[in-house]
């Protein structure tokens, strides 16, 4: 019996941030959704259940951690790494939007 993979959504509204981000998650052999914004993901979250949402945080429309909140309050499964994520600092890399 094979382990199943582990289900990822992406969230970005920039194409090719989200293609970048499925292609490398497919090859590592997670099984990856992508949406363009957090109206999509949450859409999305609603069909199919999903171990992670890997968000960016600044899209138009709801922002990535307006879309943590919900994913925390409203699919526990994917809200407890949405939990861990917002009691954590952020990150912000050199040369980042």
């Amino acid at each position: 019996m094979t382990e199943q993979a582990a289900a990822v959504l992406v969230v970005d509204d920039e194409p090719e941030m989200r293609e970048l981000l499925r292609d490398e998650l497919s090859e590592r052999g997670y099984r990856v959704a992508a949406a363009t914004n957090g109206r999509d993901a949450l859409k999305k979250l609603g069909e199919d259940e999903y171990a992670v949402v890997l968000t960016d945080l600044r899209m138009q429309g709801m922002q990535g951690l307006e879309l943590l909140g919900e994913v925390k309050r409203d699919h526990p499964v994917a809200g407890s790494v949405a939990e861990a994520f917002l009691k954590c600092r952020v990150m912000v890399c050199p040369g980042s939007r």
